[in-house]
């Protein structure tokens, strides 16, 4: 049951299973009752050529928390019919009432360019695109369609991405030292890695922060200061998530105190367990702001210097 694989993975996490395995964990085990389901409610008559279900957003890059939404994608060559229609209303029905979270939409092909070509943040969720069951071949259509030679060039697709994160910093005051922070949406946070990684997707054609040492954009220390601040960050939204049975993101007052003790920290003459945790989460975010905020100049000069 879901229930029992949300308890092997807090399992996982408190035995000191790093926080990319839980995540890939969680994301496999969810493959596998989507999947599952999906054969089980999938009629006869359906001509599955037609149609491909893709995992997208975080789900699609295998960057599943213990509570996140599971943000699911149907595509269509064309328009569906009345079968297709009710196969699919079932489907995330279904999905609902065992408990999962799932964000879907039912797109054609050509509904995800118009709607990408409109919104930066639709064709950011699609490009983290992930075929999970299905006609796959609609999903390399796709990603041709949304390619920067055909709509959000480089130059465009960063402007954008820079000003949504300008907007969201500031939302946050522009400072990572709140006392509850958000960690994945504040200065520092795991927003901030992913928004350095979209930039590079789409200027480079790849995700992997191995391409920013390639081309002199990161150097090795930095890289690894990069994954290890990931990392931290990850393991601790996995343990709000677990805590509070729920998706929550605020590093609240309510949790910091047992995350403090699940990590190993603990009170001594000079600091309390707590103040040892906020200090090591202060110096991560420190670190990863200045990695974007010198990642951000570099693209910059690298992107907009050839207009």
């Amino acid at each position: 049951s879901i229930k029992n694989g949300r308890k092997a993975l807090h399992l996982c996490h408190i035995n000191g299973v790093s926080a990319s395995e839980i995540l890939s964990l969680n994301s496999w085990l969810t493959d596998q009752i989507i999947i599952s389901a999906w054969k089980v409610f999938l009629p006869e008559k359906i001509d599955q050529k037609r149609s491909a279900l893709i995992a997208v957003g975080g789900y699609g890059r295998n960057e599943l928390h213990p509570h996140s939404d599971i943000d699911l994608m149907v595509l269509f060559t064309s328009k569906p019919n009345s079968i297709e229609r009710l196969f699919v209303e079932r489907y995330i029905r279904f999905l609902w009432d065992i408990g999962l979270q799932v964000g879907n939409s039912v797109r054609t092909l050509d509904d995800c360019v118009i709607q990408a070509r409109k919104d930066v943040t639709v064709l950011t969720n699609l490009m983290e695109s992930r075929p999970l069951f299905g006609n796959a071949r609609l999903e390399k259509r796709l990603a041709i369609k949304l390619s920067p030679k055909r709509l959000w060039d480089v130059h465009d697709y960063f402007r954008a991405k820079t000003d949504e994160q300008l907007a969201r910093h500031h939302f946050y005051n522009d400072t990572a030292y709140n006392l509850e922070p958000h960690i994945k949406e504040g200065p520092g946070g795991l927003r901030d890695i992913q928004t350095i990684t979209w930039i590079a997707q789409r200027h480079f054609g790849s995700s992997d922060f191995t391409e920013l040492i390639k081309h002199n954009f990161l150097t090795a220390e930095e890289y690894r200061m990069l994954i290890r601040g990931r990392n931290f960050l990850w393991k601790l939204r996995n343990a709000l998530h677990f805590l509070s049975k729920r998706r929550e993101d605020r590093l609240l007052f309510d949790y910091q105190k047992d995350i403090a003790q699940e990590f190993g920290y603990q009170n001594d003459r000079k600091s309390l367990a707590v103040e040892k945790l906020m200090k090591r989460y202060y110096r991560t975010v420190k670190e990863l702001r200045f990695l974007n905020d010198l990642l951000i100049q570099y693209f910059q000069q690298k992107i907009l210097s050839h207009e």
